[in-house]
């Protein structure tokens, strides 16, 4: 999965909460993820915030689409939009 990540996946979601930083196998994707997002220097890691739990490596200063204010339709249309952003790039 680490190929995926660090080089053929458009996008990496990170679902943001307390069951995501604990676990052994998020930690290995968001390095990976972090490891492509540093080499090209663009926007690549787009996180979804569940609860306020932080990860070590997402800073406040990384646009979150916080779930507790937005819908699950909208958070849906702002990755589809997303992702047809980056078919016309």
């Amino acid at each position: 999965m680490s190929k995926v990540y660090k080089d053929k996946a458009n996008f990496c979601i990170i679902f943001v909460s307390k069951s995501y930083a604990e676990k052994l196998w998020t930690n290995h994707e968001r390095r990976n993820a972090q490891a492509r997002a540093f080499r090209e220097k663009k926007e690549y890691i787009l996180p979804i915030k569940l609860d306020e739990t932080e990860i070590d490596g997402l800073p406040d200063t990384i646009g979150y689409i916080d779930i507790k204010k937005t819908s699950i339709e909208e958070i849906c249309k702002l990755l589809i939009e997303k992702l047809n952003q980056n078919r016309i790039e």
